[in-house]
């Protein structure tokens, strides 16, 4: 933009010199005239010419005076040019620089800098006019939110700024929540809803460099979207994180390419039978220095980088090609279903129903053995997501939402909520659920509401022991994943459907 801004403003500097030259050699023709004696040897009548010439110089001057002008319209023009992003008609990042450095000579400024989530499989899968319609739609929306002496400003492909002068961090937390309230609502773009998920960096700056501010806030933008909250303010300590997240995700990159990642699959028991019907994949990362990385540390890293999308195509299509492996090696005696988490970043994308449907025909995996399961994040966030659970569950038991530890069962397709009997809430870490208060009974031996809503088997995540106090084990037809004892397995060292009641744990 601004070396095609730079090409016009020469190109319009050289016709303007050439108009003005043209009028001002044709004015210097009077004095070579009243100079020059005639051809004839009789004299010129002076007082002709003299007049002639000057009429050409007042009509030079004027033309002269209108092209000036309209030289100055013109270079104010290319500089609003300059100053303007071209697919939105807001401000773009040099102007908003301009304006941030302008304001922090008179004293504290704040910037607010908004990301959108995955805003670039909409440009991958929808196409770039589909994108720039959903970006105009959204700079419109923050356009009626921000007040009227603040300056919003469109820095890159999907982030937004917001300048605030003379305002307190409430407030410009206040701001925050109501700009991400406003991105929240559908965006049609290319024939799709859309929910679009933002995460909002808050920097503070006065007498320092724009460039530094504006780091700050994307410091802070992306600890927002990493802790999934709406906003974050820029903290010291974030820019060493943002500087490991970033090695960290290099360093991704290179082990995906070498193969550092495998697949591991716990195994999933069926109640009270004891017997492994299921299997579940998992990712690890054996680090060449590293050593060994927890799922927790590069999954949020990779779902902030996209590469999320890379490594659970790998992680399903290595997942498939293991199951296939073992229905054709062990036959009956082979685990019914192998188990694939789908982060909300993966379901976002309009191709991943082709996806799998792709990964299960290459394979030859049956798609009743395929399990995909689906967090409540990626299902609250609906939009794309949810017409992608849609598409995969046409003719297919292939879908599942995950049940979180938290308060309440997430049920899909309906999106109702089924809690636990009061006085309980479900522990991952100590195992089935704890009581709140007294009175209960166990929750152990209660079957949630969520299983006979949807029809579905309960699945306990996060057991030490099958028969830890007979609770567990009396839930009829549900299933119960190992916890501390049954760690992942990636060599087979576990045969599928042999009972497990003499195994240590599950």
């Amino acid at each position: 933009m601004t070396a095609d801004t730079d090409v016009m403003r020469g190109r319009s500097n050289q016709q303007s010199v050439a108009r003005l030259c043209a009028p001002a050699a044709c004015s210097l023709l009077g004095p070579v005239l009243l100079l020059t004696p005639h051809a004839g040897g009789n004299t010129v009548d002076r007082t002709v010419i003299t007049c002639g010439a000057i009429v050409l110089i007042l009509l030079t001057i004027a033309r002269m005076t209108l092209i000036l002008t309209q030289l100055k319209r013109q270079s104010h023009a290319l500089e609003e040019l300059a100053m303007q992003d071209e697919l939105t008609g807001l401000a773009n990042r040099r102007r908003f620089e301009q304006a941030l450095r302008t304001v922090m000579a008179d004293g504290r400024a704040h910037v607010a800098l908004l990301g959108l989530n995955g805003f670039k499989s909409v440009n991958d899968e929808l196409g770039r006019r589909a994108g720039d319609r959903a970006l105009c739609s959204l700079a419109q929306r923050l356009e009626r939110a921000v007040p009227a002496d603040a300056l919003l400003a469109r820095i890159g492909g999907d982030e937004f700024a917001v300048l605030l002068a003379g305002r307190s961090a409430a407030e410009t937390g206040a701001l925050a929540e109501e700009l991400a309230a406003r991105l929240r609502e559908p965006v049609h773009a290319g024939g799709h809803d859309l929910l679009v998920g933002v995460g909002i960096g808050l920097a503070t700056g006065e007498r320092d460099e724009p460039t530094e501010v504006l780091r700050r806030a994307e410091a802070a933008m992306y600890a927002a979207k990493r802790a999934g909250q709406t906003y974050r303010c820029w903290e010291p300590a974030m820019d060493e994180q943002s500087t490991g997240h970033a090695k960290l995700g290099a360093e991704m990159q290179i082990g995906l390419d070498a193969g550092q990642f495998r697949v591991v699959y716990q195994p999933i028991v069926t109640l009270p039978e004891r017997r492994i019907a299921a299997v579940e994949a998992l990712v690890r990362w054996e680090h060449p220095q590293r050593g060994m990385v927890s799922p927790a540390q590069f999954v949020p890293v990779a779902e902030q980088n996209g590469l999320i999308v890379e490594l659970g195509a790998w992680i399903l299509r290595t997942a498939c090609r293991q199951m296939a492996r073992w229905r054709a090696e062990l036959g009956d005696s082979a685990p019914g279903r192998v188990s694939v988490n789908v982060s909300a970043r993966q379901l976002a994308r309009p191709g991943f129903a082709r996806t799998v449907a792709d990964t299960l025909a290459e394979t030859g995996l049956p798609p009743h053995c395929l399990f995909v399961e689906v967090t409540e994040t990626a299902v609250f966030e609906g939009g794309q997501a949810v017409t992608t659970l849609h598409e995969r569950r046409a003719g297919r038991r292939a879908l599942s939402a995950r049940l979180p530890t938290a308060a309440g069962l997430l049920l899909q397709p309906s999106r109702r909520r089924a809690r636990f009997r009061p006085g309980t809430y479900p522990d991952r870490r100590r195992g089935g659920c704890r009581r709140r208060w007294s009175g209960a009974p166990p929750a152990s031996r209660t079957r949630p509401p969520a299983e006979r809503d949807l029809g579905r088997r309960l699945l306990a995540r996060g057991l030490p022991v099958c028969e830890r106090k007979g609770g567990i084990s009396e839930l009829t037809g549900s299933r119960c994943r190992g916890g501390r004892r049954r760690t992942p397995d990636g060599r087979g060292r576990w045969r599928p459907g042999v009972p497990a009641t003499s195994r240590r744990g599950l």
